[in-house]
């Protein structure tokens, strides 16, 4: 418990899928998306907070974050994880 994910381009459909299992395993997500589409998408599938990543003021905060570990869904091949760290 506790943990929060951003999930980037969170509208298309291994954002969705990102969006899916942080939920399904408890975590707090903020969806980041381009569009009023695909922030819905986001929103629907159950991000607790949905940004538009194109806003100015979302630019400052992404550029002045520090992470310790970032993750970016890279691949849905079976047998190889979808996950790699950045």
């Amino acid at each position: 418990g506790g943990q929060r994910v951003l999930v980037l381009g969170a509208g298309g459909g291994l954002g969705l899928a990102a969006i899916d299992v942080a939920r399904s395993l408890g975590a707090s997500v903020v969806a980041a998306a381009s569009s009023d589409e695909k922030r819905a998408a986001a929103a629907a599938m159950g991000a607790d907070v949905v940004i538009d990543y194109t806003s100015e003021a979302c630019r400052i905060t992404f550029r002045n974050a520090s992470c310790t570990i970032r993750y970016r869904p890279i691949s849905m091949r079976a047998g190889r994880g979808w996950l790699a760290s950045t």
